[in-house]
């Protein structure tokens, strides 16, 4: 065999391994995800950029082959046919059992999967299909090679198909770019301040010194309540971090803005808002809009489809640095395809190449060598920071960032100055020992609160940095929360189907520039409250397409609002996964909150002004307040479900 039929016979190989067996089932996999958030024609974009990028990996790995070959085995020519051949067979066999067991798991309505890639079964499985491609390597060699130029024309059709999209795509962004123009407002006089709006991953209220909590874990956040608006009452719309943010930064409950999907591998998220989100609205009025998140998976910009509203929205650096495709995703966002995201998540979650299996664990290892870890897709929060600062040097004025940090998300490991300030033992210091279902949640739940420590060391230690950036007394600054972490009723952490306090209680901090005094804000509020309100501290008017409403009012004249506030799970793993056991809704009005099960047709009540750790139900006695409150649920939610 020639240098250049060897050349085209692994070509043909790997195209029918990557191309017509692999991105197919990946694609169908996802299928679910892209027909609910993507237009076709965009589809068929990120598709086409997927097809391109493998086929010029292929080409490479192709040519690199055939040097090897010709250089180094040219008495051995059967070796590396013989090893690709083998490899090949090991790839489709394990692309079919990978997939097919995410498609039973999404299916059955699963929101979790176990991904077989890097596990011990996994290299088992791969150990064994190879083991079938070395034994049956002289049939399909001569059965590939009878086939090579078929192929070939088939895999050249393809990639050409796919070029001309891109190109069309290209074309269409920049001879026809979407509309930009601003939006017709009012202003206050004089400069408009900055806006910073600052999201923990899990922080809870009640485990915060400022809301009550018997340890100090929020010294600063303490201090800068003395000059700030601090919300007694504030919940958050989900008890898990995508639908959560997306409330943030649409103005939508989950309901509407449709992010519940919980699957990283259903990387797609085009909420059902379109431009209707804060960043936009505010990049539209001549804002400088930044972004920067410390968890890759259910925050980020690319992740709710807010990212065309932020000027700028990297990942931490840490993350730049070691794995993420930053360059490549943020350029190909440009032409309005999120198929960078795709062919990272598609690499690094469905690859079984031993290559990929070393650079996971180089990262995972990298972590070790750190002060402390918090998880594989979640930064410290030092880092995120850093970044929020590196943007500020570079950015116009007015500007509006969003800094959304990780900790005090599990695993709770803070830097060592921070641990035993709580928990004295050394127990509960790796992440495996916090994963054990024997471990004490006592114990863990201090842990939980000295990440809670370091998160507020490390804000003080950002703003500090914007005052001597002179920028903070210009600055409006709002502190919260994605969702809360759950310790009590039988659950530890977030997400699930339980709504209670732990879960949804969450800090809302708001400093005005210059303000001096502080306030207690006693009335209900809820994240969809936040954007509204940003937009009314403006002096703007409000777009209309809000859900929540403006809590100046409770800010400046101490009003009590009456509007009911809602909280929700819809979390679903897939379109045609169906929903989890049981979706989970929650409705609070006044001092009561109600919680309703649709699967099990079940309901709680509870009066939080006399039971805020919610251990006596009162739907039976209570039945025409249950009613009352069940009826906004099915007019607020049921209702308007997609």
């Amino acid at each position: 065999m020639s240098n250049r039929d060897f050349f085209k016979f692994l070509c043909a190989v790997w195209g029918l391994t990557i191309l017509l067996i692999f991105i197919p089932c990946d694609f169908l996999f996802r299928i679910d995800s892209t027909i609910k958030f993507m237009k076709p024609f965009d589809i068929l974009v990120d598709l086409s950029i997927i097809i391109e990028a493998f086929a010029l990996l292929i080409v490479f790995y192709a040519f690199f082959n055939t040097i090897v070959h010709s250089l180094i085995f040219k008495n051995g020519k059967p070796f590396i046919l013989m090893t690709n051949i083998s490899v090949a067979v090991a790839f489709i066999g394990f692309t079919f059992v990978n997939f097919g067991t995410k498609w039973v798991y999404k299916v059955n309505g699963s929101t979790t999967s176990d991904n077989i890639v890097n596990t011990e079964w996994g290299n088992i499985l791969f150990i064994f299909f190879i083991a079938i491609g070395f034994i049956n390597f002289k049939s399909i060699l001569t059965k590939i090679t009878s086939s090579t130029t078929r192929l070939l024309q088939t895999l050249g059709a393809i990639c050409l198909i796919s070029l001309i999209v891109i190109c069309f795509r290209i074309i269409q962004t920049f001879y026809f770019p979407p509309n930009t123009e601003g939006l017709q407002s009012e202003h206050l006089s004089g400069p408009k301040p900055n806006v910073i709006l600052i999201t923990f991953d899990s922080l809870c209220s009640g485990d915060m010194s400022l809301y009550g909590y018997t340890h100090d874990t929020t010294p600063f956040i303490n201090n800068l309540a003395h000059e700030s608006f601090v919300f007694k009452n504030f919940y958050a719309n989900s008890n898990w971090t995508r639908p959560s943010v997306a409330s943030i930064l649409t103005g939508s409950r989950p309901v509407t803005h449709g992010l519940n999907f919980s699957s990283s591998q259903n990387i797609y998220a085009r909420n059902d808002r379109g431009d209707r989100n804060l960043p936009m609205f505010l990049r539209k009025n001549g804002y400088d809009t930044l972004a920067t998140s410390g968890n890759l998976i259910y925050a980020h910009p690319w992740k709710n489809d807010t990212y065309q509203g932020f000027v700028r929205q990297p990942y931490a650096k840490s993350v730049d640095r070691l794995i993420s495709p930053h360059d490549i995703t943020s350029k190909l966002l440009i032409i309005r395809s999120s198929a960078g995201i795709w062919f990272n998540d598609t690499v690094m979650a469905n690859v079984p190449f031993v290559p990929f299996i070393f650079l996971k664990q180089y990262t995972s290892n990298r972590r070790k060598l750190l002060e402390h870890q918090v998880g594989f897709m979640g930064e410290p929060a030092e880092f995120t920071f850093k970044q929020a600062e590196k943007l500020l040097t570079n950015c116009k004025k007015p500007f509006f960032l969003w800094v959304h940090i990780f900790p005090p998300h599990s695993p709770y490991l803070p830097p060592t100055r921070f641990r035993h300030t709580f928990l004295a033992e050394e127990v509960l210091e790796t992440r495996a020992s916090q994963k054990e279902p024997t471990a004490d949640w006592h114990k863990l739940r201090l842990r939980y609160d000295e990440m809670i420590l370091y998160a507020d060391s490390t804000l003080e230690d950002f703003l500090e940095n914007i005052k001597k950036m002179g920028m903070y007394d210009n600055t409006l600054l709002i502190v919260s929360s994605d969702h809360g972490e759950s310790f009590e009723h039988g659950y530890k952490g977030h997400g699930g189907p339980y709504l209670y306090q732990q879960a949804v209680h969450i800090p809302l901090i708001i400093h005005l520039p210059g303000q001096k005094r502080g306030f207690l804000v006693k009335s209900n509020a809820e994240q969809v409250d936040i954007a509204p309100t940003i937009v009314a501290l403006l002096g703007m008017r409000n777009p209309g397409w809000f859900e929540g409403e403006s809590l100046t009012r409770a800010m400046y004249e101490g009003y009590d609002s009456q509007k009911p506030k809602y909280m929700m799970n819809l979390e679903r793993s897939g379109i045609w996964g169906g929903r989890q056991a049981s979706r989970s809704i929650g409705v609070i009005e006044g001092d009561y909150k109600y919680i309703f099960y649709p699967e099990l047709n079940q309901s709680e009540l509870y009066d939080l002004a006399k039971d805020q750790n919610e251990t006596h139900d009162l739907v039976r006695t209570h039945q025409e307040k249950s009613r009352h409150l069940h009826s906004l649920i099915v007019r607020e939610v049921l209702s308007k479900e997609k």
